[in-house]
């Protein structure tokens, strides 16, 4: 009966004999040089890809101490003591405007997902979040027959260079 034998380099040019494989399997295990296992139907599923695994979400920013976050589905609430009222603002700043960021760790040391938020109060009392703007359709959406002109000085519009719309 043949018995592998294997070796570990303590040194440059220097061999010592070890006991088991160097990945601590026993070399006289059949099913050790199989990683699966003997049953066919057993997959190795190897790395997990970053930012696939285990999440843990938390809040930081201006406002944060308002809310509350559940660790496991990310899901955002207010404190219980905390009614938002359009009469009494209690965000950082007193602009009814509630800025958190929600922040997604994951356990394989992936890095950290930031996620900025707003929350708002309305004068009907409603609370909610605010929905995300693009910047340029929340300017052309003040009057709607605005133009690249009517963002631009006229004196700077040359009639043969492509313009720029400068926010």
């Amino acid at each position: 009966m043949e018995q592998p034998i294997w070796f570990d380099t303590v040194a440059e040019g220097e061999l010592t004999q070890l006991d088991q494989a160097p990945d601590g399997s026993d070399p006289t295990d059949p099913g050790a040089s199989d990683p699966g296992g003997s049953d066919p139907g057993t997959v190795d599923p190897g790395p997990a890809d970053p930012g696939t695994g285990d999440a843990i979400y938390s809040l930081i920013g201006p406002d944060a101490q308002l809310f509350t976050i559940d660790p496991l589905t990310g899901a955002i609430s207010t404190q219980d003591w905390f009614q938002p009222s359009y009469d009494d603002a209690w965000d950082v700043d007193e602009d009814h405007i509630y800025e958190v960021t929600r922040v997604t760790g994951f356990a394989d040391g992936s890095p950290n997902l930031g996620e900025d938020l707003f929350y708002q109060t309305q004068p009907d009392g409603s609370f909610g979040p605010m929905p995300q703007v693009d910047p340029l359709m929340a300017l052309l959406a003040l009057d709607a027959t605005a133009t690249i002109e009517d963002a631009v000085p006229e004196d700077d519009l040359e009639e043969d260079e492509p313009q720029d719309l400068v926010l």
